[in-house]
């Protein structure tokens, strides 16, 4: 299996005060890769690099051998790499399908004025994204809430939403920031269904932070754990469940 995403010697300084220190790893085409470790450890600082939040003081990210180092967020959206966040960045006025949608203005060719106009290609345009967007609902049982405003939907139904949208970005690599924080055990499963539909059905790649356990080794492929900004161990999980390295950065943390 190819290497998709490929980071080496990451680095990351904030003043005198080193968020990353030379971390490395891969992500494979089709995997759920996920970053593991206490609170601090550096998770959120490597996940603003990938996604081009930050520009790391060191080290090299690269998108199927392309160098990201530098780029906006607005250029690794075209190049394949979609994020979504601990906070939802929903809009609650708009529907679920105006919602998921706003994911795909990067692909959308039309300008303004043809917008206006309602020229015919504009029209047609339009509707090819909705019948898109219409099968990334279906795959996370939205479709009879397409016309719901967000604002009337539980919190869970949301998250679903924001990876919806996420993926109608037609990414290459996805990011999922803490997918289920915040849910109960029948949403985590659902969420978790969702993402490995995903992987089943578009082959996605995908780098996955969460801090529910059992979820996180339930669906992922490989994992690597850190701790104080370096790396600790990466492996299958269960090699990482076993490894006293990372058994000794979670309870000696909380010792």
């Amino acid at each position: 299996m190819t290497s998709l995403l490929e980071v080496r010697d990451l680095s990351v300084s904030f003043g005198g005060v080193k968020a990353l220190s030379g971390v490395s790893f891969d992500v494979k085409a089709g995997e759920i890769f996920s970053i593991i470790g206490p609170n601090g450890a550096g998770k959120t600082t490597i996940f603003n690099c990938l996604s081009g939040l930050y520009r790391p003081t060191a080290g090299a990210i690269r998108l199927e051998g392309r160098d990201l180092v530098g780029l906006p967020p607005k250029d690794l959206a075209t190049l394949g790499i979609a994020r979504t966040f601990q906070n939802l960045g929903l809009f609650e006025h708009l529907t679920v399908m105006e919602n998921v949608l706003l994911g795909r203005h990067h692909l959308m060719a039309t300008s303004l004025l043809g917008n206006a106009l309602r020229l015919r290609s504009t029209v047609r345009e339009e509707r090819e994204n909705r019948a898109r967007v219409s099968e990334i609902l279906e795959i996370f049982s939205l479709a009879r809430e397409a016309d719901t405003p967000i604002g009337v939907l539980p919190y869970g139904v949301r998250k679903l939403i924001e990876i919806a949208r996420a993926l109608a970005m037609e990414p290459k690599l996805l990011l999922l920031d803490e997918p289920v924080a915040g849910m109960n055990h029948e949403e985590t499963h659902r969420i978790s269904e969702a993402i490995l539909d995903v992987r089943r059905r578009h082959g996605t790649g995908m780098v996955l932070v969460e801090h529910d356990m059992r979820m996180v080794m339930t669906i992922s492929d490989r994992l690597m754990a850190i701790d104080f900004g370096q790396h600790v161990a990466t492996g299958t999980p269960h090699e990482i469940q076993n490894d006293p390295r990372v058994i000794e950065a979670y309870l000696g943390r909380a010792a």
